[in-house]
């Protein structure tokens, strides 16, 4: 059985990312998508509505598992037997981000591979940065995250 993880802070789901899962859960026997506390980010969602948020994006998908966690990604990939972590790069800047990332998950977990997954090319605007902004001016976020998350999200606002 092969395992892989997708972790992020998912601030919130984007389309971008539901496709990376999608993809992996076609591909790969489990997928954990996981919501990971990162202290250098000041979140606008808490961890659980964040959690929620994963879980509704794929309630249709009996393979993939969505957890939170607040400790290293590689510590989480140890403890449920995870040996390689999916990471998607939209463009160079996160190509060379998520290099150094994969380097120092590797001098820490040296059985954990990471491997890199291209956004689809229609995706690869949306991050959730720009899906705050959004929110913050007032906008519909529909169209850049999944439906039942904007659904979830117009319910809190």
């Amino acid at each position: 059985m092969i395992k892989v993880l997708l972790a992020g802070s998912y601030d919130p789901i984007t389309n971008g990312h539901a496709d990376l899962v999608r993809r992996c859960a076609s591909l790969f026997d489990e997928v954990h998508a996981v919501v990971f506390v990162n202290a250098e980010k000041n979140c606008r969602f808490t961890l659980e509505q964040r959690k929620e948020m994963l879980r509704l994006a794929f309630l249709d998908l009996d393979n993939v598992r969505v957890d939170a966690y607040e400790g290293m990604t590689v510590d989480y990939a140890r403890e449920h037997d995870i040996k390689l972590l999916i990471r998607g790069v939209r463009g160079v800047e996160d190509v060379e981000y998520e290099m150094t990332m994969a380097n120092n998950n590797r001098t820490y977990a040296p059985e954990i591979t990471t491997m890199f997954l291209p956004a689809e090319k229609s995706l690869s605007g949306v991050s959730s940065h720009a899906v705050r902004k959004m929110l913050e001016r007032g906008e519909s976020i529909r169209g850049c995250v999944p439906a039942p998350v904007a659904e979830y999200i117009e319910k809190m606002l």
